[in-house]
């Protein structure tokens, strides 16, 4: 029952996070037109580049864990590790992150955006989301999140009128982030989760056991999140925001199947310890759902694509349209591949084929995404990540069927 009530305010909160964005991408891509949306957007990557190094797989193990948790005790040793650990792993990538304008020219308009929205780098630290998802309350996590993306909304009408307001869309853009951690850290403390006394080893015992996680995160996020800034280097901020633009249609989409994983994840886990054949019953309805709707969802961005790019995003995002269909057949590809690796040979602890996959599709992506992006901008970024996703879905199949897990599923 407390999945069930989960996932319902999940999907609630997550439709906020749809609705926020449908309405704000239209609005922000005509006040500030394509170049400055596109600095906008590239300034954020970098910050999101850095939330990764912070969260370091914790969002998965952390959650893992507490989940796992026999005491409270153990729950708040856990949840103080986290903290301290975020913490320290902040301190040396803000300092990359800002030094960035200055060793790189391209970069340097970049240097006020980066300053304000080094605030939601240091959300990403006090964040505490994978404790909700831990103890199966993230009901509390999507009310507060709900209400404050919603107050975002007027804000950003109220004071972002014109393409020199790139700074008070940062503001807004970082405080969101921020008041919405800190509340959560202060519904934590009210939850009797309290800070203890931990010990050095206490933290590298959890970036060990963490580090097969972040690699495997990283590894995917690195072809994901790097893809604007390698696009903003060998192209314009134009194709940046061309390319940004139409990602989060296609981000929205996807955020629904992802957003479901971080409940299912703790619950197949725990199936798992009780029963192992109950676990792969739960994991085949869960492909069932997801490919059905995964399948519906590509069919109707590629159909309607010139319908939204024309009506969503405007004239001067002409060149969306065959983005767009390029990017709808991943709306099924990463749900699927989230299935494939987290539920499955994450959960049954094959980790060197989980660490295996996004290295090798890492490198691949960087073999063509720079010649892409250069010779056909947006386009060729599009380009590149669907054959990444192409790569991966077809190398996580494998490793599936080849650890065995393939037939057990079709035997459960």
């Amino acid at each position: 029952m407390n999945m069930l009530k989960n996932i319902i305010m999940l999907f609630f909160s997550q439709g906020v996070n749809y609705l926020v964005p449908i309405i704000l991408v239209p609005y922000l891509v005509r006040v500030l037109g394509p170049i400055e949306y596109g600095k906008f957007n590239l300034a954020l990557s970098i910050i999101l580049y850095g939330c990764l190094f912070i969260d370091f797989g914790f969002n998965l193990y952390s959650s893992g864990k507490i989940a796992k948790a026999s005491n409270k005790e153990e729950i708040n040793k856990t949840y103080t590790t986290t903290i301290i650990t975020k913490l320290i792993l902040f301190i040396p990538i803000s300092i990359v992150i800002m030094a960035i304008p200055l060793f790189f020219e391209k970069f340097y308009d970049l240097k006020a955006l980066l300053s304000i929205l080094i605030i939601q780098l240091f959300s990403s630290v006090i964040s505490t989301i994978w404790l909700y998802q831990g103890i199966e309350k993230v009901r509390i996590y999507s009310y507060v999140n709900i209400v404050i993306k919603l107050t975002s909304v007027p804000l950003i009408f109220l004071f972002v009128k014109t393409k020199f307001d790139l700074d008070i869309l940062a503001i807004i853009q970082a405080s969101t982030f921020f008041m919405s951690a800190l509340i959560l850290l202060f519904i934590a403390h009210k939850e009797n989760i309290q800070f203890v006394k931990i010990k050095i080893t206490d933290i590298f015992y959890q970036l060990k056991h963490a580090s097969p996680i972040f690699l495997g995160t990283i590894s995917v996020s690195l072809y994901t999140m790097s893809t604007p800034i390698i696009l903003g280097i060998m192209s314009t901020a134009f194709e940046v925001g061309q390319y940004t633009a139409t990602d989060k249609i296609r981000g929205a989409f996807i955020s629904m199947f992802l957003i479901l994983s971080n409940v299912i994840y703790p619950r197949v886990n725990k199936l798992r310890i009780e029963s192992e054949t109950s676990a792969l019953q739960f994991i085949k309805k869960v492909l069932y759902i997801q490919t059905s709707i995964g399948i519906i969802f590509s069919l109707i961005i590629y159909i309607t694509s010139s319908f939204i790019v024309n009506h969503y995003l405007g004239l001067e995002f002409k060149q969306s349209i065959l983005l767009l269909k390029i990017m709808s057949p991943m709306v099924i590809l990463v749900p699927l591949s989230v299935l494939l690796s987290n539920y499955l040979l994450l959960s049954w602890e094959y980790k060197r084929y989980y660490l295996t996959v996004p290295i090798i599709t890492c490198i691949c992506h960087f073999i063509y995404v720079i010649p892409l992006s250069h010779s056909y901008g947006a386009i060729g970024s599009g380009l590149s990540i669907l054959i990444t996703e192409l790569i991966s879905f077809s190398l996580l199949t494998f490793f599936v069927y080849k650890s065995g897990l393939m037939k057990k599923l079709y035997e459960s």
